[in-house]
């Protein structure tokens, strides 16, 4: 099964923290951190349609200004969640430039701001170029689990971690993977192609069974007759942790936010040996971080984040995440029963 979440480490392991994830069969991405953003393409960047920042380091959203640069004048709004205050630091940055020319734009980017206060509380803004980014009224919003954000694709959820100032970590899931049955599109007569797109986006908002939905090859089809050439599996779950102390809370905090998730993109900061430094610094040692993978249940740990004194040293950080992440179990690790099942899946752990 292809992952709906098509991710690549903007700068590498070494560089600033900003993962760009390719939602897979749309025109849409997501960043998850806002470091140098150099790297990727005006056409990339105008992709972008939510932003999930964990904390405002200048490594981690130095490359606000990037994004606002191509972004500026398009009528388009994104949405961008941070930690306590993220609605302040937005607002900051934006009033150190000069608006005097804005209400010539008759439509302009704007920005939806959500910050995260507590576990279950946010509150939210909007910040227009046509009100020249003017700081507008801010509301209190449930977050129920954490959940920041809801679309037909993917869920959004935060926890609040340690940092030594407070820094989401985030978890991205699918709430149901629909795969394509290539033998049932060929025996209807039809062709693979851009319309089966429009055929998940049906069944996910729950359309009506006489929904007609256009086809390649004739008139439109009843949603019911095309239902059966899709497969429905459990969706899918990207998890994203950096910037954070080991201790119980945050161990906590982490190992529920990415249970079972299949891809866990986890700081590894410092050697194991560097214990102490990374403590100071409020990091995680490569061997910490195979550990919340392990404790998570993950299929697959990306570790990230490496300190640039490491630099001659990648492998032996991998080794020392991969022999922490394979020590609970072996390498195959016995899971507790999915919700209503009745035996353990057994699942191969990898490290990318």
């Amino acid at each position: 099964m292809g992952s709906v979440f098509l991710g690549k480490l903007v700068n590498g392991v070494f560089g600033d923290p900003a993962l760009y994830i390719t939602l897979r069969h749309t025109r849409e991405a997501l960043l998850l951190d806002l470091g140098q953003l150099d790297a990727l393409s005006p056409r990339e960047l105008l992709a972008v349609r939510a932003i999930y920042v964990t904390h405002c380091h200048l490594d981690h959203f130095i490359g606000f200004d990037r994004l606002l640069r191509v972004a500026l004048a398009r009528p388009r709004r994104l949405r961008l969640t941070g930690p306590a205050r993220f609605i302040h630091h937005v607002h900051a940055r934006l009033q150190s430039y000069v608006w005097n020319l804005a209400d010539r734009f008759e439509e302009g980017l704007e920005l939806d701001v959500t910050e995260v206060v507590a576990p279950d509380q946010g509150r939210r803004t909007l910040l227009r170029l046509a009100d020249g980014f003017a700081l507008g009224p801010i509301h209190d919003v449930p977050l129920p689990g954490g959940l920041v954000h809801t679309t037909p694709r993917y869920t959004a959820r935060a926890a609040i971690l340690d940092h030594n100032t407070p820094c989401l970590g985030y978890a991205l899931e699918e709430p149901v993977h629909l795969g394509v049955r290539s033998d049932a599109v060929q025996a209807a007569g039809l062709s693979i192609g851009p319309w089966l797109s429009d055929l998940k986006a049906a069944v996910r908002a729950g359309l009506p069974d006489d929904t007609p939905i256009p086809v390649p090859q004739g008139p439109p089809r009843p949603l019911a007759a095309l239902r059966p050439l899709l497969v429905q599996r459990p969706g899918q779950k990207l998890a994203y942790v950096t910037d954070v102390i080991f201790h119980p809370d945050n161990v906590a905090r982490i190992t529920a936010l990415a249970h079972r998730a299949d891809v866990f993109y986890v700081e590894s900061s410092f050697r194991a040996a560097d214990a102490d430094r990374a403590r100071q610094r409020f990091h995680l040692t490569s061997a910490q971080a195979g550990t919340l993978a392990a404790l998570s249940q993950a299929r697959t740990v990306v570790p990230f984040h490496f300190s640039p004194r490491h630099e001659d040293e990648e492998d032996a950080l991998r080794a020392e995440v991969l022999s922490a992440f394979m020590q609970v179990d072996g390498g195959l690790g016995e899971l507790p029963p999915a919700a209503g099942g009745t035996k353990n899946n057994r699942i191969k752990k990898k490290i990318i």
